[in-house]
């Protein structure tokens, strides 16, 4: 529809929300395979139309990464008895409990941030994956902070094992959550 604009079919703000929104033209692909089109390759023809990438197949890379303790983090999710800091939750798994470590102060590029208790989280996937991307910020009194609101969501959880570091609160609120969180 983008690249031959048809004269006739749907109105403009219809072709409008259909070629810009990505949940609407998702959805509209997924109506259509399963009322009419369930009889050929899906994957196929979501390529051919260009709502879905043609798979690459494999190659071999090499990738430079952070090594960082892995102890530290199994440490900070053993203080915390694998429950996130922020919301509480305890994942099970049948393998057991899951958390995540998480660096307040990013440790790589351009954060440069150290490998150490003092810096680190235990999260559940959903927060650590807000924190890291600056949706969450955490004040000085560790108050937790959506930024998009600016509503406080609660305070960190700590316990008296596990200090957390001011000074890489204060970094993440600034460098990556875009400053502070009042």
């Amino acid at each position: 529809m983008r690249r031959h604009r048809p004269l006739s079919g749907p109105r403009e703000w219809v072709y409008d929300q259909v070629t810009k929104d990505d949940a609407v033209r998702s959805r509209v692909a997924a109506f259509l395979l399963s009322e009419y089109l369930h009889d050929v390759d899906q994957n196929a023809l979501l390529v051919r139309v260009g709502l879905q990438a043609a798979s690459v197949g494999r190659r071999s890379t090499t990738v430079e990464r952070i090594v960082r303790d892995t102890a530290l983090s199994r440490l900070v999710k053993t203080l915390h008895d694998h429950m996130c800091q922020i919301c509480g939750v305890r994942l099970m798994l049948p393998t057991g409990p899951y958390a995540e470590g998480c660096h307040i102060h990013p440790l790589g590029e351009p954060h440069n941030g150290p490998d150490d208790l003092a810096n680190m989280l235990c999260l559940c996937p959903n927060h650590h994956t807000l924190f890291d991307a600056g949706a969450l910020a955490v004040q000085d009194d560790l108050v937790v902070v959506e930024r998009s609101t600016g509503k406080p969501i609660g305070a960190l959880s700590v316990v008296a094992e596990h200090s957390v570091g001011p000074r890489h609160v204060t970094y993440h609120r600034e460098a990556v959550a875009g400053g502070e969180a009042d």
